[in-house]
């Protein structure tokens, strides 16, 4: 299928929205800048995979996971879905309690996420809902049981431009080397950019923004990590090494909570600002507890 997206709305997560007055963006084309993120280009693609499909609201087959590395799901949706046909994507286990929502948008989709929180080995489904009115769609499902790398890995520096959400991994960053990350988003929309250890479980949101610019976030990272990108327009993404003096004494790796707290306003000369409050609790390997608060001011389209 045609990788097509829409521009996000939302208060509510849900993605809806009109790029001009053909109402898509293609994606995944080779415009001769960075490439696209492509599963199949992803050291993660030579895990187990369950390949489902189906038409409409309804529930794949039983599949179970069993590696101890992250679940990641790589779901396509008819491109022919309008702005009102809503796509729904929920992992479900066949044998206990566990649910794990991993999608709730509105028109033509293709992304790739990762289940989180982990979900626990077992059998599962996806609870799957495509449809139109009364018109059911086609759609189309990926499930990546990932083993827990230790060594297996892309090397920085690594470059990319899409759309959607997306996965990058898994990155060997080796032994807490610097690195800065360069995030470029191109329509006023929710996007985030977060760090996921090799378990699939949370390390840190190293950037969440509302206003189409470009940021940059200097982290450290030890091992093997993957990147996981959420929004709703186009991105570009890189990620290069970095001395250590050139870190803010904020920036930190290994996070197993963070928040990215900001508040944003328009200036009235024509340009945009932020004013970005930034609370990062970080927590170091074993019990060591780092906090640090940092108020930063900067300009939207300007790397800071």
């Amino acid at each position: 299928m045609d990788r097509r997206q829409y521009l996000g709305a939302a208060a509510a997560g849900v993605a809806v929205g009109v790029v001009g007055v053909g109402g898509y963006t293609l994606l995944g084309e080779d415009t001769g800048g960075p490439p696209p993120v492509s599963p199949s280009d992803m050291p993660y693609s030579e895990a187990p995979i369950h390949e489902l499909s189906g038409t409409g609201a309804t529930t794949s087959g039983s599949f179970r996971l069993e590696n101890d590395g992250p679940t990641i799901v790589h779901a396509d949706h008819n491109d022919e879905a309008g702005p009102g046909v809503g796509f729904t994507v929920t992992l479900e286990s066949t044998t206990s309690d566990t649910v794990r929502p991993l999608l709730q948008v509105k028109g033509p989709y293709v992304g790739t996420i990762i289940v989180r929180p982990p979900a626990p080995s077992g059998e599962y489904e996806l609870s799957v809902s495509a449809r139109g009115g009364d018109e059911p769609l086609s759609w189309e499902a990926t499930v990546y049981d990932v083993p827990e790398y230790d060594d297996t890995g892309l090397s920085v520096p690594l470059n990319y431009a899409d759309g959607l959400d997306a996965v990058i991994g898994p990155i060997n960053f080796g032994d807490r080397s610097p690195v800065e990350a360069s995030f470029s988003i191109d329509t006023d929309t929710n996007s985030s950019l977060a760090l996921i250890n090799r378990k699939g479980e949370s390390a840190g949101t190293l950037l969440n923004k509302q206003l189409a610019g470009s940021y940059t976030q200097a982290f450290r990272a030890e091992g093997i990590g993957y990147l996981q990108i959420d929004s709703n327009t186009t991105w570009t993404l890189g990620l290069e090494e970095i001395e250590g003096s050139l870190m803010r004494p904020n920036e930190t790796a290994n996070q197993s909570q963070s928040t990215d707290n900001t508040t944003q306003s328009n200036s009235t000369t024509g340009s945009n600002s932020s004013n970005t409050t930034q609370t990062n609790t970080t927590n170091e390997s074993q019990s060591t507890t780092n906090t640090t608060e940092t108020t930063q001011t900067n300009t939207t389209n300007q790397s800071y």
